[in-house]
Parts: C-alpha cells; sequence; structure tokens
C-alpha cells in the first residue's frame, strides 16, 4: 500500500501509507499534484462495492483533505485515466456517492 497515500478498509479504518509531501505511484502519468486513495479489497465482479462504512470514510478523508489542501479541486476514479482497464460505471457510482458529502 505504500504506493497510495491513503488506504481504506472494509469497516472504515483509514490507514496511512506514504506521506502526501512524497510523489506517489497510484496512477502512472498522473501522480504530480495528486494524492493516491485506494479501497482494500477485490472489486472485480460485477456489483462489487467498497462497504458503506469505506464510502463513508472516503467522504471523509477527501473532505478533510480537500480542507488541508486548498488546491484540490477534482476528484477522480482511476477508469478516468483508463476507462478499458476499470469498470466506469462502478468507479462513477463509487464518487457520486462520496460527492453527496
Amino acid at each position: 500500500m505504500q504506493i497510495y497515500h491513503w488506504a481504506i478498509a472494509a469497516y472504515g479504518t483509514l490507514i496511512q501509507g506514504r506521506p502526501e509531501n512524497v510523489l506517489g505511484e497510484h496512477t502512472s502519468g498522473h501522480n504530480i499534484g495528486s494524492i493516491g486513495i485506494s479501497f482494500i479489497g477485490n472489486f472485480e465482479n460485477p456489483g462489487d462495492m467498497p462497504t458503506q462504512a469505506a464510502l463513508d470514510a472516503a467522504a471523509w478523508l477527501i473532505r478533510d483533505l480537500q480542507r488541508q489542501h486548498p488546491t484540490i479541486v477534482t476528484v477522480v476514479a482511476h477508469s478516468y485515466f483508463a476507462p478499458g482497464n476499470l469498470d466506469f460505471a462502478r468507479n462513477q457510482t463509487m464518487l457520486n456517492w462520496i460527492a453527496r458529502f
């Protein structure tokens, strides 16, 4: 998990990986000026989603990061950069849930 700055476990536990001031390795070609967050788990099957607790923790973390780093104005999923590699609809559903907060 050291390629990400934050990881979120199923029960909503936040785990810090890299310090936020260290360049991440989470999205090739798009790491500068970004903070990498990962849900822990296997979400490869259609319909698989992080738990409600994990989504709530992600929403809290993103709001907190945006307060600490006012230059963060956009939140995107991996599928934004590589739509063929991940389920775009599922990632969009997660982002829509998180954006409600």
